[in-house]
């Protein structure tokens, strides 16, 4: 029995059931080849199902001309899905729901019509073209199932367009807001992760498809004992509740924290034959077609690196996404990256960065250091220079981070911006990553100093530690307020985000935040150790460079 009222259900869904029936109508001017032809096609083309029969979810490009023959109902036309609307990775979503006797996991970015697709729209095509005979349904509570299965129900009751191709599907048997049996004789129904479905059979039909939709609860602590316990209900019950011969399954989830039942379902023992997939809103730009070209222009015209654009072009803009990313980077990086944050293990914490304001350090006498990582293994890697200055006076040991510059740019660009760094705060000395770099970056500086008439005070490293043993060696430093940071000021908005980011294990080409700064960051520490200052450095304000050069230039 529902918990639902009739005020609660008509809060919830009476716009759905609104749009459904004003929408969802039957095609003017049908006739029985067209509805053929149209049946013919939905059975083998789910893009073109959902499209044709859910016109209140899915949104298309109406200038199209196979847009436009959709519309009208027609079946036999091409078209470039993508480019009509959909994403790439939609097609992929349906590809993965035809394999036979596999559990997938499915984490993809907030909006990417993973629940509308595979939630809704393959489960109500499963039922018209009799692929499955019991579909369960799992969330965290059987009330919160119940709303993924209400949708479902709505779709079979008020969709005329469906009802006209395919027949009425509303069953005699049972027909219940978390339950109900179609008259073809297919069941879905809504179960708690704490309901046994191990038993559960529809007239001698075990589960062929288990879908698992919502299954962590956002209002709960994270319970470490309680977490294993649910993924041992998924082991246990519902993956041992199947048709052993023939069956399916899909958990569609965020993949947003390294505390949580989806973390264990990665990366936990016994679950590499689960097949894993991560969606995420930005992916490689190719540059192999002309709209890609003119996204990657238009991202260079804003000021944003072109190197990447949207999954999902039509309905998450690439500029409208790197906005967004610019305005809250960590929050980006978890839910629409699929990067999960590790509150428990994570090296570098929130409360570790202690910060400074200018007038902090105005007028003080500073003594600088530089280094620059040009990180040549990979065009998209970060480009790094961060400068880290000491006041000679007082009786602490105070470090400052003066400057960062983190930027996947040209060769060009890092040598301007090593003399910027270099005319702003006279570093006492530069250090330069040489490996795999040392010829090109010998010319290119002796071209600079050349160039602006005065020797730069490089020091070549032609040997660094291993990487990851020297960023965790910066914990205390940073944790103890050694130095101190300026978010503010050019890039150390991104040095901060990688350090807490660190370690990612995902390269900057597939989304990773990169660990270039921190890199740099850490080779600077050791100059410090390498060179203690002597010369004293006058510190001048940065206010009017503020003013005269975009972020990340000085």
């Amino acid at each position: 029995m529902s918990n639902l009222s009739q005020k609660d259900f008509e809060k919830q869904f009476g716009k759905l059931i609104e749009s459904i029936r004003t929408q969802a109508n039957v095609f003017p001017r049908d006739s029985t080849e067209k509805r053929i032809a149209r049946v013919k096609r939905a059975r083998v083309d789910k893009l073109y199902f959902a499209a044709t029969y859910f016109p209140h979810y899915i949104q298309l490009d109406e200038t199209l001309p196979g847009v436009q023959q959709l519309r009208k109902g027609l079946a036999e036309f091409e078209i470039d899905w993508v480019q009509a609307g959909f994403a790439a990775h939609h097609a992929e979503f349906f590809e993965l729901t035809q394999l036979i006797n596999k559990f997938i996991i499915l984490a993809a970015y907030r909006e990417s019509a993973k629940d509308t697709l595979l939630g809704k729209i393959d489960v109500l095509h499963k039922l018209c073209c009799e692929a499955a005979w019991f579909i369960p349904v799992i969330a965290y509570s059987k009330d919160h199932a119940e709303t993924k299965v209400i949708p479902i129900k709505l779709e079979i009751e008020n969709n005329e367009r469906l009802k006209n191709d395919f027949g009425d599907l509303k069953g005699t048997i049972k027909w219940e807001l978390n339950e109900f049996i179609t008259s073809n004789g297919r069941k879905v129904q809504g179960f708690g992760m704490d309901m046994a479905l191990r038993g559960q059979e529809n007239f001698g039909h075990r589960p062929d498809w288990i879908l698992l939709n919502d299954i962590e609860d956002p209002t709960q602590t994270f319970n470490h004992g309680l977490c294993m316990q649910d993924v041992d209900r998924i082991k246990q019950d519902k993956l041992k509740s199947v048709n052993s011969p023939k069956w399916g399954g899909m958990y569609l989830c965020n993949y947003i924290s390294k505390q949580s039942i989806t973390h264990e379902l990665m990366t936990g023992e016994n679950t590499a034959h689960f097949i894993k997939k991560i969606y995420r809103a930005k992916v490689p730009n190719t540059n192999s077609t002309q709209q890609e070209r003119d996204i990657a222009a238009a991202c260079r015209k804003a000021g944003f690196n072109d190197y990447m654009k949207s999954a999902w072009e039509y309905r998450h803009p690439t500029l409208r996404l790197l906005q967004e990313e610019k305005d809250d980077p960590e929050l980006f990086d978890s839910e629409m990256m699929m990067h999960p944050k590790d509150k428990k293990n994570k090296k570098f914490k929130d409360t570790d960065f202690k910060f400074f304001t200018e007038s902090e350090i105005q007028g003080k006498d500073i003594v600088a250091w530089t280094f620059i990582d040009p990180s040549a293994k990979e065009a998209t890697d970060y480009k790094s220079i961060i400068t880290l200055g000491m006041p000679t006076a007082g009786d602490t040991f105070q470090l400052y981070c003066l400057a960062a510059s983190i930027r996947q740019e040209s060769v060009d660009w890092l040598m301007e911006e090593t003399y910027r760094h270099y005319e702003l705060f006279h570093p006492k000395v530069i250090g330069v990553e040489m490996i795999s770099f040392a010829v090109l970056l010998e010319r290119e500086y002796n071209r600079l100093m050349k160039k602006k008439g005065k020797p730069l005070p490089i020091h070549k490293v032609e040997k660094v530690a291993n990487k990851e043993a020297k960023i965790e060696a910066q914990v205390p430093i940073i944790r103890n307020g050694i130095v101190k940071f300026n978010p503010k000021q050019g890039d150390q908005a991104t040095l901060i985000r990688q350090f807490k980011g660190f370690p990612d294990t995902n390269p900057v080409v597939k989304g990773g935040v990169g660990d270039d700064g921190p890199d740099a960051f850490a080779e600077c520490m050791k100059l410090i150790d390498d060179f203690p200052y002597g010369a004293l450095v006058q510190y001048k304000s940065v206010q009017k460079r503020q003013a005269a050069f975009a972020q990340g230039a000085y």
